[in-house]
C-alpha cells in the first residue's frame, strides 16, 4: 500500500481558462525517492502542493499515509529568530516536547555541519546554510512522507554530499521521499524512479535505465528529458553529443 498518492487529480487555478496540472495518477511508495523532473511551469509546485494539502484538487482524490512534510523551495525564515530559536517554534509546530525537540536538533544541525550556528540570527546565514537549515525543519519531525521542492541549492560540493548521503539513510528506514530539482546529477544519485510533468500532465512514470532506453540514449539524464519533453531539442541535443 502507498504512503501517499494522487488519482485523476486535476488543479485549475480561479480565473484560468486551463488546468494546471490535469488528470495526474501515481502512487509513492514506503522506501522510494522519486524525482519529479520537468520544465519551469510544468506544474512540478502544484502537484507539490496538491501532495501538501495546501491546495484542493479541483477534481480527483488525494491520499496520505503517516505524517507528511513539505520544505518549499522559499520557505520562509524569520530573520530576528536564532537557527535554535527557528527549530523549537518549528517543533512546537508539530507537537514536539522541547527535550524531543533539543535532541533531534542537536543530531541535524550536526549532520548539517550548523553547530557552531545554532545561536546566530538567521538574517546571518548565508543563502546556502538558509537552505541547509529550511531542510532540517522538514527532518525534525522524522516525517513518514518528505516533499523537497529544489533542495541543496547553494550547497558546496562537501554538503551536497552529506546531504544525498543522509537522504538515502532516512529513506531506508521505510521513509518515502518525492524531490522535484533541476539538479539532474543530484536525481540520478538518488533516485531510480522518476516523475515527469509537461505542460501539466504526466507524460512518464518509471526508472531512469527505462527512460533512456526508449528515448534511446546512452548518456544522461538531460538528453533522455530534452526528448521526451522536447523532440526537435532533444534531437538537435543529441547531435551535438556525437
Amino acid at each position: 500500500m502507498g504512503q501517499l498518492s494522487l488519482e485523476n487529480v486535476s488543479v485549475q487555478y480561479q480565473g484560468a481558462d486551463s488546468f494546471a496540472i490535469e488528470n495526474i495518477t501515481f502512487t509513492l511508495n514506503k522506501g522510494e525517492i522519486v524525482g519529479l523532473l520537468g520544465h519551469n511551469g510544468a506544474g512540478k509546485t502544484t502537484t507539490l502542493e496538491c501532495l501538501a494539502g495546501l491546495l484542493q484538487p479541483t477534481k480527483g482524490v488525494r491520499k496520505v499515509t503517516g505524517k507528511l512534510v513539505y520544505v518549499p523551495s522559499d520557505l520562509y525564515l524569520y530573520n530576528m529568530l536564532t537557527v535554535e530559536e527557528t527549530l523549537l517554534f518549528v517543533g512546537r509546530l508539530h507537537g514536539m516536547l522541547k527535550k524531543q525537540i533539543i535532541e533531534r536538533a542537536d543530531f541535524l544541525l550536526e549532520v548539517f555541519d550548523l553547530s557552531e550556528k545554532r545561536h546566530i540570527y538567521t538574517k546571518e546565514l548565508s543563502f546556502g546554510m538558509k537552505n541547509k537549515l529550511a531542510l532540517i525543519t522538514g527532518l525534525l519531525p522524522d516525517p513518514q512522507v518528505l516533499l523537497l521542492d529544489e533542495p541543496m541549492t547553494g550547497f558546496d560540493a562537501l554538503s551536497t554530499k552529506k546531504t544525498k548521503d543522509f537522504l538515502l539513510q532516512f529513506m531506508s528506514n521505510d521513509k518515502t521521499i518525492l524531490l522535484s530539482s533541476h539538479r539532474l546529477d543530484i536525481v540520478e544519485d538518488l533516485c531510480e524512479r522518476i516523475l515527469v510533468i509537461n505542460k501539466g500532465k504526466l507524460i512518464f512514470d518509471g526508472d531512469i535505465l527505462t527512460l533512456k532506453k526508449q528515448q534511446n540514449v546512452d548518456s544522461n539524464l538531460e538528453s533522455a528529458l530534452l526528448k521526451l519533453t522536447d523532440p526537435d531539442q532533444g534531437e538537435e541535443n543529441s547531435l551535438l553529443l556525437k
